[in-house]
């Protein structure tokens, strides 16, 4: 358990992540050959952060005017309970017992559960359960392809998203934090498909 963490990510003007060498050091044991050092493997059977804070900084100080700065983000209050958490290699695995946090622009999660994974060119949720802004959004399936990690720092353009929604309802309140122009809306949406 740690309590009172401050997770900090940055990434610079190409997009590269405070953290690449990390992830290259663990990549680089997909590369090696059979006879030699066996690739990097961390489990943790439970693990949990309370009370703290996740920043992701670009390299953009700007701040948008309103809904989530996916350039900044900045979530306070953040908790955390994952079992089974795994890095093998390149891939990051984990279940998402329960997330909940405050972004900087409101945004706030009540709950979040999944099983994730991580890896240098997807990441793959499933059995994903999030509540949050007055919506209950169930995703069976949830996948982001993208070419490597710096994509991520050019979501919209760089980021393939293949999903289905399963029996949810999604307020316009929940999606302008999205996209911003829906925020004088008050709409409520069940969806399924």
């Amino acid at each position: 358990v740690a309590r009172g963490a401050l997770i900090n990510l940055k990434t610079d003007s190409t997009g590269v992540l405070n953290l690449k060498e990390l992830l290259d050091a663990i990549r680089k044991g997909k590369d090696e050959k059979e006879d030699s050092a066996p690739r990097m493997s961390v489990t943790f059977r439970n693990a949990r952060v309370i009370e703290s804070t996740f920043r992701l900084q670009g390299p953009n100080n700007g701040m948008v005017d309103y809904g989530i700065d996916f350039n900044n983000l900045h979530i306070h209050n953040l908790s955390i309970d994952v079992k089974n958490l795994s890095v093998e290699g390149d891939t990051i695995s984990m279940i998402i017992n329960d997330l909940y946090g405050v972004e900087r622009s409101g945004f706030a999660i009540e709950s979040l559960r999944a099983d994730l994974k991580i890896c240098p060119t997807k990441m793959a949720f499933n059995r994903l359960r999030i509540k949050a802004m007055g919506s209950s959004i169930a995703i069976p399936t949830l996948t982001m392809e993208y070419a490597d990690y710096e994509q991520l720092s050019n979501f919209v353009n760089s980021v393939y998203i293949n999903s289905e929604i399963d029996h949810s309802l999604i307020t316009t309140h929940f999606l302008s934090f999205f996209a911003p122009n829906l925020r004088d809306y008050n709409l409520n949406a069940n969806i399924s498909g």
